[in-house]
C-alpha cells in the first residue's frame, strides 16, 4: 500500500508533492512547531516551504518557488531558511531531485550526544549507508550547506550536530523514505545499546 502512495506522489504536481511530506513527516512526529523544511527540483525551478511555517499545516498555495540560485519566484511569503543547504544539496549531484530535514527526536538526541549512525541492519546498509555526524554550524548559514554539500556524493543522508538530520534522493519520496530509516537506525541503536548493557 506505502509503495503504491509513494508511486502515485510523483505523478502530482511538484507543490502537492512538497505540501504532501511536509504533513505526512508531522503526522508521523518527525518535525514539530515550526522546524523542519522539505524542497523539490522541478527544472530549473526548486518548490520549497516556507520560512515558519508550521509543516502539519502546509497545503500547495502556501509553497515557495525559487530558481536554482535562490531568487524567489513565486508564493507568499519568504522560503524556508534552510534554502542555501537545500540548493547546495541539489547542486552537489545532479542525479538528486529532493531534500528532507527534519528534528525527528532519534535522530535530533544522537546530533546532540555527538554521533554519527552506522548500518546496523541489512535494510539500512542497503537502503541508507553510514549517516555521517556533521560539526556544528549555525542553521541556515553558507558554512552548513557548504559541510552538507561535501557528503552528498558519498552518502544520503547526515546527521547536523546538535540540530537534526537531512536526507536526498533522487525524488521526494525516495528523500521522505530515507528520513524515516535514519529514525529507525537510531532506534535500533539506543535498543542495542540497552540490550548489551
Amino acid at each position: 500500500m506505502k509503495a503504491a502512495a509513494d508511486k502515485r506522489l510523483g505523478s502530482l504536481p511538484p507543490a502537492e508533492q512538497v505540501a504532501r511530506i511536509s504533513r505526512r513527516l508531522y503526522e508521523r512526529g518527525m518535525v514539530s512547531s515550526v522546524a523542519g523544511n522539505v524542497s523539490l527540483r522541478d527544472g530549473e525551478r526548486v518548490y520549497i516551504t516556507p520560512t515558519g511555517a508550521a509543516l502539519g499545516d502546509l497545503s500547495a498555495g502556501d509553497i515557495i518557488i525559487t530558481d536554482l540560485d535562490g531568487r524567489q519566484l513565486d508564493g507568499i511569503g519568504r522560503p524556508s531558511s534552510e534554502l542555501p543547504m537545500h540548493l547546495a544539496i541539489l547542486r552537489a549531484d545532479p542525479g538528486v531531485e529532493a531534500v528532507v530535514h527534519t528534528h525527528s527526536p532519534l535522530a535530533v538526541a544522537f546530533a546532540v550526544a555527538g554521533r554519527g549512525l552506522a548500518a546496523l541492519t541489512t535494510e539500512a546498509e542497503m537502503l541508507l549507508g553510514e549517516v555521517p555526524l556533521l560539526p556544528y554550524a549555525p542553521p541556515g548559514s553558507d558554512a552548513l550547506a557548504a559541510a552538507v554539500a561535501k557528503c552528498v556524493p558519498r552518502c544520503r543522508a547526515a546527521l547536523l550536530e546538535r540540530h537534526g538530520v537531512v536526507t536526498w534522493g533522487p525524488d521526494l519520496a525516495t528523500a521522505y523514505q530515507r528520513a524515516e530509516l535514519v529514525e529507525e537506525s537510531g532506534k535500533v541503536h539506543l535498543l542495542v545499546k540497552l540490550l548489551r548493557d
